[in-house]
């Protein structure tokens, strides 16, 4: 659930040449029936080459997992390093279903939003209509949780991992009794800083929106989520942690990992709305595709979710030009990441891994800078 937080200036380095491709470019351009700018596509032989330059930059890397790539709803790019399971000599694939972490959040943001249309909820209520007891109930908005604004400390990071794994408890818990001493810890924290005063990242705070999609739903965080998102966007290989078996062989098992991160990985409900969502590189393109095109929220939804303080979203970060969200998700061994531009590029681009390589940051800025490369060329 750590973020990748060394790839962000790539990243936005990325997104302003994205931006300018858009603006600028006088034989990329074309115009839409709205009469808006549009990107040109490109053509087999500017994927082709795009496909030579990425393969050479995973040669000249460490990388292993899955990179994917598409352009509005083709595949441009496709490739597999190393294996989901070594075992059974089952290569990476586009099919294969990976832990994606903190990605997981967007999708717990989304929840909040349809919610909030339905008139379940709205994201200016405060904590203590659905915590009661909360010290600081009256002081902190859903909006400050969904925009990482307040100053709810973090419930889980590596440097806790020893005191977790002393818990023997958690190992033998349900879920729902985890979530229960999840929240409890969560909620008796005192605050590091006023709420809204300013942006700290904090896996705490949409453990506790999960806990609210359940109170405003009437239903539990993972079916609401399966029926409200997966199911409407045909997303066949997603599900949560705990049903990890139906996917059978199709599961990336965690490799290079360090024996105190796997036995973390074995808490139930660790992760929870903040993590633990499991999927493949082909249903994240559903659902980046399912986003920007408003199949699931509306238009001011995503521009409500889009609206940043400190580069941060609901679930998302998004860079100044609104022209494009990313987030990356770690939870070692399984690093993660999905950039996907709003314009009319389309242009998204999903990195997985289960080998601990911590690469998937810096392989999505670098393969946006090439595809810009061969766009303009």
């Amino acid at each position: 659930m750590r973020r990748v937080i060394s790839v962000i200036l790539s990243i936005v380095i990325l997104t302003g040449l994205l931006v300018s491709c858009a603006d600028n470019t006088p034989n990329s351009k074309s115009e839409t029936k709205s009469g808006k700018t549009a990107v040109k596509e490109l053509n087999e032989s500017q994927i082709k080459a795009l496909a030579e330059k990425y393969d050479k930059r995973l040669e000249r890397s460490d990388f292993e997992g899955v990179c994917y790539v598409t352009e509005r709803g083709r595949t441009i790019y496709n490739k597999g390093v190393n294996y989901a399971d070594k075992k059974k000599k089952i290569k990476n694939s586009e099919n294969t279903v990976f832990r994606i972490a903190s990605i997981t959040k967007q999708f717990t943001a989304a929840a909040i939003m349809i919610l909030q249309e339905r008139g379940k909820l709205s994201v200016n209520d405060k904590l203590n209509k659905y915590f009661p007891d909360y010290k600081y109930g009256g002081k902190i908005t859903l909006e400050n949780l969904l925009q990482m604004r307040s100053g709810i400390p973090e419930y889980i990071s590596e440097d806790m991992y020893s005191t977790l794994l002393n818990e023997k408890a958690l190992f033998k818990n349900t879920a729902e009794q985890n979530k229960t001493y999840f929240e409890k810890r969560i909620l008796s924290e005192k605050l590091r800083f006023d709420p809204d005063s300013r942006f700290e990242y904090s896996n705490s705070n949409y453990y506790l929106l999960g806990e609210i999609v359940e109170k405003a739903s009437g239903t539990s965080y993972h079916k609401f989520i399966k029926k409200e998102i997966f199911d409407k966007l045909g997303m066949t290989s997603s599900g949560f942690v705990d049903d990890a078996n139906k996917f059978g062989d199709n599961v990336a098992k965690p490799y290079n990992a360090v024996d105190e991160n796997l036995e973390i990985l074995k808490i139930k409900a660790i992760a929870f709305a903040c993590g633990d969502i499991m999927t493949n590189a082909v249903d994240l393109v559903k659902w980046a595709d399912g986003l920007r095109n408003n199949k699931i929220l509306s238009e001011q939804s995503l521009k409500a979710m889009t609206r940043a303080k400190s580069n941060y979203g609901y679930g998302l970060n998004v860079m100044k030009s609104g022209g494009a969200v990313y987030h990356s998700g770690g939870f070692p061994p399984y690093y993660s990441m999905l950039f996907t531009a709003l314009d009319s590029t389309e242009y998204t681009c999903i990195v997985l891994s289960n080998y601990n390589c911590t690469l998937t940051g810096d392989v999505t800025a670098k393969f946006g800078q090439d595809y810009l490369d061969v766009l303009t060329r």
